[in-house]
C-alpha cells in the first residue's frame, strides 16, 4: 500500500494533516508504525502557543525503508530496509562547549534539534515528528534495532523508559561518603501513575526498593493495583485541591506527576537525608510553588533533576525491556489509529489510561 508522506501539525486546536518531502535518499527514511503519546505532547498542546505550528511526537517505532550511508546505530549493528527500530530523537550540534566538554552527554546540548518539538516547514522533512506517516533522519540521530522477542506496544516505551532509567540512575549516582544515599530495600515513592510514573516504579522495584506509587485517579489506581507488583494508592484531595502525603516516609522520592504543586508534595514526603528525583515537567509552566528552601536545609536533602536520556542509556534499555516485557506490555492502555489523531483530544479529558499510542496501521500490525 503506498501512502503520500505527512505528518500532522498542531493549528491551535486539532491536529491538521500536511504533506512532506522525502525524496533526499541520502538521508534514513522511516516509515512510523507507532508513536507514543508523551506527558510532553499533552501539556505542549494545552499550552495555547507553544504547540502552534509543530509536529509533535518523539517517541518513534518504525520501519527502515532507505539507510542513510553514515546512519548511527547504537550498537554498532549493519541496518538495511525493513530493519524495525527506535529512534533517538535528539541531535547534538557537536560544536559547542557542552558537546566539546561532555560528549557523553550532548542530550544537554542548548542547540540540540529534537524529532517531536519543531515546527512545521513544507520546505524540509527535518525534524519532523513522530506524529507522521514518515520521518526523514538527520545523520546525526542515532536508531537501535530492536530485538523479535520485544512486541511494538513494548518497544515504542523505549524513548519513555529510558527517560525513567536515568531518572533511577541520577538519584543513584550519589557520594556515598557525603550522602545517605538510598540503599537496597529503602521507601520509594513515585508521585503519579502516569506512563513515566509507571515505568519508574517498574525499574525501582526491580531493584529491590520498596515502592509505593500515588495518584487522584482511581481509574489508573485501580489499574495498576491489579497489573503491577508495587504498591499504589489513590490519594483524595480535599476541598482546597491539597493532598496529604505520609511525611518523612520515604528515603527516595519520584516527581513523575505534571502539576508542579506536587513538587512541594515531594518535599513533605522525603525523609531527612532523603532524595527528590524531578521528573515531571518539561514543558514550561506559569504556575509557581511557594516553598521554604529552610526545609531543604533542616532536612539535608537532595535534589536531582533528570531530563532526556543518552543515547549510551538505549542498550540497557532494550535489555530491560526484554526481561520485563511481560509488565511492560500492560503500559500501553489505549491505541488511536493516527488518522484517527484528533480522537486523543477526547481521551485526554479523563485521562483513564497509563500510556497512549497512535498506531499507523497499514504499517504495524
Amino acid at each position: 500500500m503506498t501512502i503520500s508522506p505527512f505528518t500532522f501539525v498542531w493549528d491551535g486546536s486539532r491536529f491538521a494533516q500536511h504533506s512532506i518531502d522525502n525524496s533526499d535518499k541520502t538521508k534514513t527514511i522511516i516509515e512510523v508504525t507507532d508513536s507514543g503519546v508523551c506527558g510532553s505532547d499533552f501539556h505542549l498542546i494545552e499550552h495555547p502557543t507553544l504547540a502552534i505550528g509543530r509536529s509533535l511526537g518523539h517517541e518513534i517505532l518504525g520501519k527502515i525503508v532507505t539507510c542513510g550511508n553514515h546512519q548511527k546505530s547504537i550498537a554498532g549493528e549493519v541496518l538495511k530496509p525493513g530493519d524495525r527500530v527506535v529512534v533517538v530523537p535528539g541531535a547534538e550540534c557537536g560544536l559547542c562547549p557542552h558537546c566539546l566538554t561532555h560528549p557523553e552527554h550532548t542530550h544537554l546540548c542548548k542547540c540540540r534539534v529534537v524529532h517531536g518539538f519543531g515546527l512545521y516547514s513544507a520546505t524540509t522533512s527535518y525534524p519532523v515528528g513522530g506524529f507522521s506517516s514518515h520521518i526523514s533522519l538527520d545523520a546525526r540521530i542515532w536508531v537501535a534495532k530492536v530485538p523479535p522477542t520485544i512486541p511494538d506496544s513494548v518497544a515504542v516505551l523505549t524513548e519513555l523508559v529510558a527517560v525513567a532509567m536515568r531518572g533511577i540512575e541520577r538519584a543513584l549516582s550519589v557520594d556515598w561518603t557525603a550522602s545517605i544515599g538510598p540503599s537496597l530495600g529503602c521507601e520509594v515513592l513515585v508521585i503519579g501513575a502516569g506512563p513515566l510514573g509507571v515505568c519508574s516504579a517498574l525499574i525501582a522495584h526491580s531493584l529491590g526498593f520498596k515502592v509505593t506509587c500515588i495518584d487522584t485517579n482511581p481509574w489508573r489506581v485501580n489499574y495498576c493495583q491489579s497489573n503491577f507488583p508495587f504498591r499504589t494508592t489513590e490519594i483524595s484531595a480535599d476541598e482546597s485541591e491539597q493532598i496529604t502525603v505520609q511525611k518523612e516516609a520515604f528515603n527516595l522520592v519520584f516527581q513523575c506527576a505534571g502539576s508542579p504543586v506536587c513538587f512541594g508534595y515531594a518535599l513533605d514526603a522525603v525523609c531527612p537525608g532523603g532524595t527528590i528525583v524531578e521528573l515531571g515537567h518539561f514543558v514550561p509552566s506559569e504556575e509557581r510553588v511557594l516553598i521554604d528552601p529552610g526545609l531543604i536545609v533542616r532536612k539535608d536533602l537532595r535534589i536531582v533533576g533528570s531530563v532526556l536520556a543518552p543515547p549510551s542509556i538505549y542498550q540497557k534499555v532494550i535489555r530491560f525491556m526484554e526481561w520485563k516485557v511481560d509488565l511492560l506490555s500492560k503500559v500501553v492502555t489505549a491505541q488511536v489509529s493516527m488518522t484517527d489523531i484528533n480522537d486523543i483530544l477526547d481521551l485526554m479529558a479523563e485521562r483513564n489510561f497509563i500510556k497512549l499510542s497512535l498506531k499507523n496501521w497499514p504499517f504495524g500490525t
